[in-house]
């Protein structure tokens, strides 16, 4: 069964087409939109799902959080994702032009053979 999703940029915001209309995507592409969807959201907006989302904007933009809980969260988010047979090696960097960057590894079912870097970038 193949699904489609909506394509993300890589600021997290859902991406526009030259026409403005979403961009849909499939295979690893839709499992990064995914997942950089999860990682931005907070938790506690999805109903149902209270425990949803590693919140990472809102963390990074509220109360100082320690960078291992973000990476944590991250990890947990990518785990939970039904298309990625692994994930490790989150990191939570920020640079001195207080850009903070969210990196994660994951090994998916389209490719099962090789782990793939994700990133987000988050400004201050």
């Amino acid at each position: 069964m193949s699904t489609t999703d909506l394509a993300t940029g890589p600021d997290g915001d859902l991406a526009l087409g030259p026409d403005g209309d979403l961009v849909g995507v499939e295979g690893d592409p839709a499992t990064r939109a995914r997942l950089l969807r999860a990682f931005v959201t907070a938790p506690g907006t999805i109903p149902y799902h209270p425990d949803t989302g590693a919140g990472a904007p809102s963390r990074e933009g509220g109360p100082p959080v320690a960078g291992d809980e973000l990476a944590r969260a991250v990890l947990v988010e990518a785990r939970r994702d039904p298309d990625v047979l692994d994930a490790s090696a989150a990191e939570v960097a920020r640079a001195s032009s207080g850009v903070t960057t969210v990196t994660c590894r994951v090994r998916t079912k389209a490719s099962p053979d090789a782990l793939q870097p994700l990133s987000l970038r988050l400004p201050s």
